[in-house]
């Protein structure tokens, strides 16, 4: 089946991790996907070049994204101590409420 303006779909591309959080790609072409006597291996190279500099965006957001995560908790960490009162000692209070207590 012919995708829209009726041109093959020839690569399918998978996606494999690396240990720096990076990913590279890598495609597969079916052995008889010639067409008019030409391949379309070309035609691969500027698809795959397009889904790398997408990842490379994603990648770019989400660095960006998680940076922007970072600061916020660090931002409400410190709302959540500034807004915790202190622990009060009421020892020195004991005293007088066993003094008020006796009477």
């Amino acid at each position: 089946m012919y995708g829209f303006g009726s041109q093959p779909r020839i690569a399918s591309v998978s996606s494999v991790a690396l240990g720096s959080g990076l990913a590279a790609g890598s495609s597969s072409l079916s052995s008889g996907l010639v067409m008019g006597g030409g391949s379309l291996i070309g035609n691969e190279k500027v698809t795959m070049q397009n889904l790398n500099d997408r990842l490379s965006t994603y990648l770019e957001n989400v660095r960006s994204l998680e940076e922007a995560n970072s600061k916020l908790e660090l931002q409400i960490r410190q709302i959540y101590e500034k807004a915790t009162p202190a622990q009060r000692d009421w020892s020195a209070y004991w005293v007088t409420i066993k003094d008020l207590r006796d009477q």
